[in-house]
């Protein structure tokens, strides 16, 4: 735990620490507050955008009074951290580190790595999975402004379980993976990406019937999907992969 850094967590529940220390958030408006300012990535927010993502539609009488007593009390409550949350112009900035900033850089790493170093691409999607602890930024309401950026973050998290199958299947895992591979594609049927590993699993394994059957009524979602078909019906001997050293 990094001791002299403001540490937030909104991969699940929000969770702030003060280097060593728990931060306690209070109720269900502070820990709004707390996670708007987190979403914004050490952005300021004005105000009314604040209030906009904390109450919504709802907004309280003397709502500015109410928003500007709870940041009071979170820097109190932030103790020798209290200068992160900062007054700027008409509203409110937090500098902090963040999980989501660290899930969406070990991510980007194993997408960087998939080609050339399946191992560490593993390793790195692993990292961004464990950060995971259910729904970002779940302590403000589904209707905050916050949506797009939680959008990006579920999206981030299926490419990393994805991409984890594909790094499996580069290490000459074909077999192992193809029951997880069946579970994602279950999950989310219409998701290409799932489609296509599990029919080249599949047909790396000698089932090519099935593997053609993968990809039968889908095969039109993706131009990728239509040139696997096409190479295992030509048995293309490229589609084998790595072997086992």
């Amino acid at each position: 735990m990094l001791r002299n850094v403001l540490t937030c967590r909104v991969l699940g529940p929000t969770e702030v620490d003060a280097g060593a220390r728990r931060v306690a958030l209070g109720g269900p408006v502070p820990r709004r507050v707390i996670t708007a300012l987190i979403a914004a990535e050490n952005r300021p927010m004005t105000e009314k955008a604040l209030g906009d993502a904390i109450w919504g539609h709802d907004l309280p009488a003397r709502a500015t009074v109410s928003l500007q007593s709870h940041v009071s009390r979170l820097r109190t409550a932030l103790g020798p951290f209290r200068d992160a949350l900062e007054r700027v112009d008409d509203g409110y900035r937090l500098r902090a580190a963040t999980d989501a900033t660290t899930f969406a850089a070990h991510v980007d790493r194993g997408r960087l790595l998939i080609a050339a170093h399946p191992y560490e691409a593993a390793r790195a999607f692993t990292a961004a999975l464990r950060l995971w602890r259910g729904t970002p930024y779940t302590d403000l309401p589904a209707t905050a402004s916050v949506a797009p950026a939680r959008a990006r973050l579920e999206e981030l998290r299926t490419v990393a379980v994805e991409e984890t199958l594909a790094a499996r299947m580069a290490l000459c895992d074909s077999s192992a993976a193809i029951p997880d591979l069946e579970t994602s594609v279950r999950a989310q049927p219409l998701r290409p990406r799932r489609r296509e590993l599990l029919a080249l699993a599949l047909y790396r394994t000698g089932r090519r019937v099935d593997a053609l059957t993968t990809l039968s009524w889908a095969a039109e979602l993706t131009p990728a999907l239509q040139t696997l078909q096409s190479r295992i019906l030509a048995d293309d001997p490229a589609l084998h992969g790595p072997r086992r050293g």
